[in-house]
């Protein structure tokens, strides 16, 4: 009986010292959840925090930016809205053309990179073929001889 006793008091110190250790020990520590983004310290979970952006430039990000400033979003993302690129246009903006398989016509539109590129718009069942139509590209039934 004494033995029970003794398990049931050193159960009950022990029940209560545990969970009081995990109180909050300090900033750098996620022990009690709290967020710590806006901290101005890169922590487990965030890319970067304020003026900490964890050691990286534009250029580190691997996304084809060759320059420009990176920044920290409030919500610890890295912000690369003032990055640049040094790329280069492939077509004039808004121009046309059929595809090299004359099956959808190209329109010239600003890429995800800053520069322009070729968008394919494919020809329809109906008019699978593109062809030029008074130097227009167009989707047709049917080749003509101009294909």
């Amino acid at each position: 009986m004494v033995n029970r006793l003794k398990l049931l008091v050193l159960v009950a110190v022990f029940g209560l010292i545990i969970p009081l250790s995990g109180c909050d020990d300090g900033k750098k520590s996620i022990a009690n959840n709290t967020n710590l983004c806006g901290n101005d310290q890169v922590d487990t979970g965030e890319a970067c925090d304020g003026p900490d952006l964890n050691g990286y430039t534009c250029e580190d990000l691997l996304e084809g930016f060759t320059g420009g400033t990176l920044a920290c979003y409030s919500t610890c993302q890295l912000d690369t809205s003032r990055c640049t690129t040094n790329c280069t246009n492939v077509c004039t903006l808004g121009s046309t053309q059929c595809n090299t398989a004359g099956t959808g016509i190209e329109t010239c539109v600003t890429g995800a990179s800053g520069c322009t590129e070729w968008s394919n718009a494919p020809c329809a069942a109906g008019t699978p073929r593109c062809q030029l139509d008074g130097g227009a590209p167009t989707c047709v039934i049917d080749c003509s001889a101009a294909c």
